[in-house]
């Protein structure tokens, strides 16, 4: 998915830690005259999310900064154009982290709550109304939260007594509530214990528990709950078990696949991998656990629903599909089987995957984008493909 897919600190459903990292960066960006939508209190890039179209920026202090598509209002800056450069959040303060979707975002606040913006057509945004917002609005009946992702028109999140509540669009009974009925406020997913992470992708939900277990439900057209079944009649309207995982350490949740990390940096992957996206160097669909032999041992594994990024010590490495340039080769074309090391990024910190394209923020603070740009993505100020790194233009746009 491309998706809030696993948890990191600070993290979104996009970037996974398959190993503790510290996500704290010390960065000065200076806003220029004209910076009214994005002054804060706090310049100082905490993590990176990415959603299918649009990114947003997590600042210490609990500000964000969003940029890409905004036909639904997911930016939260108060309208719907899109933007090409970061522009602030309106009204949110102390955000503790960010999970983007299709076409909504959610913030995880620091006193527990969970507040969403954006797209509301099945409630995902759970304010029990189904109106579209272009500003941040609070989830209904939700406290004591440590975890949210958002997925494809429908969210989840977890709370301190590790129970599970989702809502929003349930048409392949991703909301795990045993029926196929959408919901405007969080509904809890019966049937699991100890979980301590959780992943929404396209269509399905992943958490893992705290023995290392990992449960799926929902959609299951390519394989992407592992449970050894594959196709539209094999989707589960409750809590699943993965086929043979066991002892896994971390969870991350794409648009239709998962993979499961372990302490030593490597991982199995299941789900869709037409484009090579399992990292298991075949482009076939996986309807149990494969192990992703080709990935080098990983800090942190990206998921999207066409390609996958990890991090390993400092460098990034992305295999699946390039037809944007999201793989950040120097060109775009067929999919890739085999990662290939992105070129020009040194000293990565954290990697984000969106639909058809990449977001990487690094230890020499700046935060640089790959790929597809039709929406502004890439937050470089221009609706441009670009196959290379480039830095995010932190700053005011340039004048018409």
């Amino acid at each position: 998915m491309p998706f809030s897919l696993g948890y990191a600190p600070r993290v979104s459903m996009n970037a996974r830690c398959l190993l503790p990292i510290n996500l704290l960066l010390a960065v000065s960006l200076t806003p220029r005259s004209g910076l009214t939508n994005t002054q804060t209190s706090s310049l100082t890039p905490a993590a990176i999310s990415a959603g299918i179209e649009h990114a947003c920026v997590l600042l210490e202090g609990g500000a964000a900064l969003c940029w890409g598509r905004n036909d639904e209002g997911q930016l939260g800056d108060g309208t719907k154009s899109n933007q090409t450069r970061p522009q602030r959040v309106l009204g949110l303060e102390g955000a503790r982290a960010l999970s983007l979707g299709t076409t909504h975002s959610c913030a995880l606040m620091a006193d527990g709550t969970v507040r969403c913006f954006g797209a509301n057509s099945s409630g995902q945004l759970g304010d029990g109304s189904f109106e579209p917002r272009d500003g941040p609005v609070s989830v209904s009946g939700l406290s004591r939260v440590t975890q949210v992702s958002a997925g494809h028109q429908f969210s989840c999140a977890l709370n301190e007594d590790a129970k599970v509540f989702c809502w929003g669009y349930n048409g392949f009974g991703q909301l795990g509530d045993r029926s196929k009925i959408n919901r405007n406020t969080p509904v809890e997913v019966r049937g699991l214990s100890k979980i301590v992470e959780i992943g929404a992708g396209g269509g399905h939900v992943c958490v893992r528990n705290g023995e290392g277990i990992v449960y799926c439900w929902g959609r299951n057209d390519w394989g992407q709950l592992g449970d050894g079944h594959m196709g539209k009649r094999a989707l589960r309207t409750r809590p699943g078990p993965v086929a043979g995982l066991l002892d896994a350490t971390s969870l991350a949740v794409g648009f239709g696949q998962a993979c499961g990390g372990f302490a030593d940096g490597t991982a199995v992957c299941w789900g869709g991998g037409d484009q090579g996206q399992l990292g298991n160097g075949r482009a076939e669909n996986a309807k149990l656990p494969q192990e992703a032999k080709v990935l080098p041992a990983a800090s942190q594994l990206a998921l999207s629903g066409g390609h996958v990024c990890a991090l390993s010590d400092g460098a990034v490495f992305c295999a699946g599909g390039n037809k944007r340039g999201q793989l950040g080769l120097g060109r775009a074309g067929a999919a890739v089987r085999r990662p290939k090391k992105t070129p020009s990024v040194v000293g990565a910190k954290q990697v984000a995957v969106g639909g058809e394209f990449t977001c990487v923020l690094t230890r020499s603070n700046s935060v640089h984008c790959f790929g597809d740009n039709r929406y502004g993505q890439l937050g470089d100020g221009t609706t441009e493909m670009r196959s290379k790194p480039g830095p995010v233009r932190f700053g005011a746009r340039p004048e018409n």
